[in-house]
């Protein structure tokens, strides 16, 4: 046991201990960087898809590939980071309902009301409690 002044008293911990407490920080510092990736490049994809929205005179892409088509839009498609649920991924997956396999949602659904929208293709949580495809 070991006590200061200011602080209190604390149990002395072991290398193996602290250790792995460093390296569950690190994950978890891992996982939130993937988080802030996941939902800049959801903005990127949307940005992209808006620009070739307005190109177009109003209309949205069948398939969102296109705009990764020479390079116009997006270089490549970014990937969906969602740990630990699904393995990273830029898979595209078209259809009105996320089917939770991780990568991208892209609503292709003309009868849709949320036709052309692009979302995060998971219904699990982030660190802060809110779904992933509700962004």
């Amino acid at each position: 046991m070991i006590c200061t002044k200011n602080y209190g008293c604390f149990r002395k911990m072991g290398k193996a201990e602290l250790e792995g407490m460093a390296k569950a920080d690190e994950r978890a510092q891992s996982d939130f960087a993937k988080e802030k990736a996941t939902k800049g490049n959801l903005g990127a994809i949307r940005s992209a898809l808006s620009i070739y929205y307005g190109d177009k005179n109003g209309s949205y892409p069948a398939d969102i590939s296109v705009l990764t088509a020479g390079g116009k839009y997006l270089q490549g498609m970014p990937a969906a980071y969602t740990p630990p649920y699904h393995p990273d991924s830029a898979a595209i997956h078209y259809g009105a309902q996320p089917d939770d396999t991780g990568g991208w949602l892209y609503n292709n659904d003309i009868h849709s009301a949320n036709y052309g929208t692009v979302l995060v293709n998971c219904t699990h949580t982030d660190r802060k409690g809110t779904a992933w495809n509700s962004y």
